[in-house]
């Protein structure tokens, strides 16, 4: 998956979805 659209969906959902430790990327 895209690293813009797990961001996005990140912050838009509060939860790290890809496992990196941040909320909306780094």
């Amino acid at each position: 998956m895209d690293t813009k659209i797990v961001n996005n969906l990140e912050r838009r959902l509060g939860l790290d979805l890809n496992g990196d430790g941040f909320i909306g990327g780094e």
